[in-house]
């Protein structure tokens, strides 16, 4: 707080003396006005230092009564005159008046320009500002220096609020925060809602086109409050941090939008500087996921070590996810800083690490401490799928799948997680076709199948009891038929429903099967063997 009498002990207003009031130099001052005409000062709000030559006072000393009085009941900080200019000497029942009141009444030097005067002041409780948030560090940068945890971020909330005496909030919409003077909760996204699109009736104004600072007025009183003031806060582009003031009874004026800026400048400095220091974070969490899932043996105090450096909780249960995108022409590294949105957004920054492996997958290790086993799984399942149709409508033309591991366990662990989302996204896309996200789980008995079978050499042995059929020119059609008429326990009819053709056709072309390959339907064993080789029929034409 800038109080009257810290403003005097400047060197700028060394010439200055106080006349009356001096037991009132504690009063808190945030603007200078001019006042100059009969009824201006009946704008003041209070906190202002008002300054005036006293020529309206020249043959009007009631006048001059009247403006203390009024001055004093709204909590304005002083008076200034110069008394040299009309008024060669100040009325003894005005000093006793200002001595009564404790408003001090300030000589000010005739030949002072009021501009200057103004520029002292602001400059003043800009810098006081400016101290406040950066916690009186000599040296600004000191003050953010560690941008990994919001301290600062909570600091600027509660020296603004501080400074304007209305309520602020920082919606961050990247950590899903909203951040206040005392405390910080979950962001809702219906409540960011309400703030842009309000249900009530209201009215916009914009107060500012450059920084996008945009008031709303509630026009039924049905919001909770007359108005508040919305500034967008941008980061390379992209709206990640909204500050929220609300006015309450008073509107903010010419000084409460510059420390409004000033906010701006410094929220957008931490959150700059965060996205910076975000591109080597995230090669270094590149590194240390690709490490992990890669390597055969691994030293566990070396990845403790690596994650401790990244603030990766080394002690939590993670889960793993592994989603692709099968266009080779597509790089994710050039999406990366979109891809970081998406998944802190989703998954939660505080819970969750990522790297990018190769150009075209995503490896997610998500804490899933304290939860419910049996909701983990479709809870996990739906923000995977969240998160590919946030990428497929961000990346044009781009196709993602994912797998969910089963498996769960600290950091070292997930190599394990990891090969089970890799093989349920090689597995899957032929038990599940275009599904998006499948669980290691769901694959059931395919599950136990090995990565090996999918060699050339696998293959080649997985092929030769339908070899004869995969060389025929409709071999299509009768794996087609062969597949429906298995699915439905044999059943001609159903079979020939399935895929609108005659029941007879399925009939002809089962024999015709059965005449080549020499297999016995009628025997159980026969059937699931032949149910599970059709289910990679993809593979058996290649």
């Amino acid at each position: 707080m800038i109080t009257i009498g810290k403003v005097l002990q400047r060197r700028f207003f060394k010439g200055y003396r106080v006349l009356a009031g001096e037991g009132g130099l504690d009063r808190e001052v945030q603007s200078v006005v001019l006042f100059d005409a009969p009824d201006g000062f009946k704008w003041c709000k209070g906190n202002e230092w008002v300054v005036t030559t006293g020529y309206l006072f020249l043959d009007n000393i009631e006048l001059f009564e009247e403006l203390i009085l009024f001055l004093h009941e709204k909590n304005v900080a002083a008076i200034g005159i110069k008394p040299d200019r009309y008024l060669k000497e100040i009325p003894n029942r005005i000093i006793n008046l200002c001595n009564e009141l404790k408003f001090p009444l300030i000589s000010v030097p005739w030949n002072v320009r009021w501009s200057d005067i103004i520029n002292e002041v602001n400059t003043m409780a800009v810098t006081n500002f400016i101290l406040k948030m950066a916690k009186k560090e000599d040296n600004l940068s000191k003050a953010f220096a560690d941008i990994k945890t919001t301290n600062n971020v909570k600091d600027i909330v509660m020296a603004l609020e501080d400074e304007l005496y209305r309520p602020v909030e920082l919606l961050d919409m990247l950590n899903e925060k909203i951040y206040f003077k005392d405390k910080e909760k979950d962001l809702d996204q219906d409540y960011y809602n309400r703030l842009w699109n309000p249900p009530c009736k209201h009215e916009k104004e914009v107060l500012c086109d450059n920084l996008n600072i945009v008031r709303y007025k509630d026009l039924d009183g049905e919001c909770g409050y007359n108005t508040w003031v919305i500034l967008p806060i941008e980061s390379y582009g992209s709206k990640i941090v909204y500050l929220v003031i609300w006015e309450k009874d008073h509107r903010l004026d010419y000084y409460d939008i510059l420390l409004i800026r000033l906010s701006y400048l410094l929220l957008s400095y931490i959150y700059d500087k965060s996205f910076i220091t975000g591109i080597y974070e995230g090669r270094f969490q590149d590194e240390l996921v690709e490490e992990i899932v890669e390597s055969d043996q691994l030293d566990r105090q070396r990845i403790f070590k690596k994650a401790g450096k990244l603030n990766v909780g080394i002690k939590h249960e993670y889960i793993s996810i592994v989603i692709e995108e099968k266009d080779a022409d597509i790089n994710l590294y050039e999406w990366r800083d979109d891809i970081s949105q998406y998944i802190y957004r989703i998954f939660g920054r505080e819970n969750t690490i990522f790297g990018l492996l190769a150009k075209n997958q995503i490896v997610i290790l998500h804490s899933v401490d304290g939860k419910n086993r049996k909701s983990i799984y479709h809870d996990i399942k739906q923000k995977s799928l969240e998160l590919i149709n946030s990428l497929e409508n961000r990346i044009e033309g781009s196709i993602f799948r994912g797998g969910v591991s089963h498996t769960t366990g600290d950091i070292v662990y997930m190599n394990k997680g990891y090969d089970e989302c890799t093989k349920t996204l090689k597995i899957g896309r032929y038990i599940y076709g275009e599904e998006k996200i499948i669980n290691y789980k769901d694959l059931g008995l395919f599950g136990l199948i090995e990565m090996d079978f999918f060699t050339r050499e696998g293959l080649e042995i997985l092929r030769e009891d339908l070899a004869p059929i995969l060389d025929l020119e409709d071999r299509y059609e009768l794996l087609e038929t062969l597949k429906a008429y298995l699915k439905h326990n044999c059943n001609s009819n159903l079979a020939a429903k399935e895929l609108f053709i005659h029941p007879n056709t399925v009939r002809y072309r089962v024999a015709k099967i059965q005449e080549i390959i020499d297999i016995d339907l009628q025997n159980p064993v026969e059937r699931i063997k032949l149910e599970v080789l059709l289910q990679f029929d993809e593979l058996l034409i290649k």
